[in-house]
């Protein structure tokens, strides 16, 4: 189990071979998406070293939802002004074409997606290789690994801005100890995604 969990999160064999069979998998990504958080779930469950806490702290929680938004907010202007310039078309195309779908995935696009790559590529990453890693080496590790997973997507967006927001999000886990902080920053992000238009991108339906 743990060989099969490092390929995935370090960018090994699995991501690459998801790539080229992403015609197959398209259509089961939630399934495959979801057959991994549970092997990283139980893998974290078991380890005796685990601090069970971590899925679920909110200690702290004003200071690390104030550093979380800001960011948020000054990254959001930025991508809102990219979009704008390179896919003006598709901007807000999600909540003025379909505002039902939008809705859907505002609420139900946190809670079954982004918590299991959190505990994927934020908790399990982390607590498998803390004894080998200094923690900046991980946050790049996560990063990267988040990176690549996306290659799945078959355009040059997704992985780019996935990477990037991998090393962010890594870097709340790592500050903040803590899954929670880590997927609400990635819910934000995501979210906004999808309504400013670059969800399109990140849909399986649109993979060449």
């Amino acid at each position: 189990m743990v060989l099969l969990l490092e390929t995935v999160n370090n960018g090994g064999i699995t991501p690459v071979f998801l790539y080229f069979q992403r015609e197959m998998f398209k259509n089961i990504l939630f399934l495959v998406l979801a057959l991994v958080f549970l092997l990283c779930l139980v893998y974290l469950l078991k380890d005796h070293t685990f601090d069970r806490s971590r899925l679920w702290n909110t200690r702290a929680y004003k200071k690390h939802l104030s550093s979380i938004i800001k960011k948020f907010l000054l990254g959001a202007l930025m991508i809102i002004l990219l979009v704008l310039v390179i896919d003006k078309e598709l901007f807000l195309s999600l909540p003025r074409q379909r505002p039902g779908i939008w809705l859907m995935v505002m609420v139900i696009y946190p809670v079954v997606s982004v918590y299991p790559q959190e505990i994927i590529f934020r908790t399990f990453l982390f607590q498998r290789y803390q004894t080998i890693f200094k923690e900046e080496t991980l946050i790049r590790m996560s990063g990267f690994s988040f990176g690549i997973a996306h290659l799945f997507y078959g355009n040059l967006i997704a992985p780019v801005l996935s990477a990037l927001g991998g090393f962010l999000f890594a870097g709340t886990y790592q500050k903040t100890r803590s899954t929670f902080f880590a997927a609400f920053e990635h819910a934000l992000w995501g979210d906004l995604i999808f309504t400013v238009g670059w969800g399109w991108y990140f849909y399986s339906s649109a993979i060449p």
